[in-house]
C-alpha cells in the first residue's frame, strides 16, 4: 500500500482532503502543516515510497522548498489556485487547481499510487549491489571449494547458490559459512 500525506498550511483543509481520501479507500498516513514535519514523517518511514498531497505554501516554507529535499521514491501533487499552478514550473510535479473536483483528485492520486507501486515492484527485482567485502567473501569462498573438491569457478559458484536459495539464506552469508568451515 502507497503511504499519503496531506501537507497543508490549514489543518482544516488538510483534514477535509484525508476524509475524501480515505473515504475512497487510500491510505493517509499523516498530516502535516509544516515541510519539516511532513519531512519526518518520510524519515520515520525510511525506506519507504509514497505521495504527498500539498498546497503551495505550509507554515515553514513553500511547496518548492520541500520538493527541493523529497525523497526521488516520493511524488508530489499540489492543490493551488489557477494563477499558481503557472507558477510550478517542475515537470514531474502534479498540479491541480482549486477548487479540487473529487474525481480528479482520486483519479490522479490512484494513477500515482500505481505508478509508485509499479516503480517499488522494478526496485525490488533489481538485484542488490554486494559490497567490495561481501564481493571478497564469495571470491574466498569459492577457491576454497575450487580447492577441496577439485571443481571449476561456475560450479563452486553454482554449489553455493544452490545451497543460498535452498536454505533462504544470502549468498554471502553462504560463502562466510564455507570460509568458517573449512579454517
Amino acid at each position: 500500500m502507497v503511504n499519503i500525506i496531506i501537507l497543508f498550511f490549514n489543518r482544516n483543509d488538510a483534514t477535509k482532503i484525508r476524509n475524501l481520501l480515505v473515504r475512497d479507500g487510500h491510505n493517509v498516513t499523516d498530516i502535516c502543516t509544516s515541510g519539516a514535519a511532513a519531512r519526518l514523517c518520510i524519515d520515520r518511514m525510511e525506506g519507504s515510497d509514497g505521495i504527498v498531497v500539498a498546497g503551495f505554501r505550509y507554515r515553514d516554507m513553500t511547496y518548492r522548498e520541500f520538493y527541493q529535499d523529497l525523497p526521488e521514491n516520493y511524488r508530489l501533487v499540489v492543490l493551488t489556485s489557477a494563477a499558481n499552478c503557472d507558477k510550478i514550473v517542475e515537470d514531474d510535479i502534479i498540479k491541480i487547481s482549486m477548487p479540487v473536483k473529487t474525481y480528479e483528485l482520486n483519479d490522479t492520486i490512484y494513477a500515482l499510487e500505481e505508478d509508485v507501486a509499479q516503480k517499488r515492484r522494478r526496485r525490488h527485482m533489481m538485484p542488490r549491489r554486494r559490497s567490495p567485502e561481501e564481493e571478497k567473501t564469495i571470491g574466498d569462498a569459492k577457491d576454497i571449494l575450487m580447492k577441496t573438491r577439485n571443481i571449476s569457478e561456475p560450479e563452486a559458484h553454482a554449489a553455493m547458490q544452490r545451497s543460498s536459495m535452498n536454505n533462504s539464506v544470502d549468498l554471502a552469508k553462504v560463502a562466510q559459512i564455507v570460509i568458517d568451515l573449512f579454517k
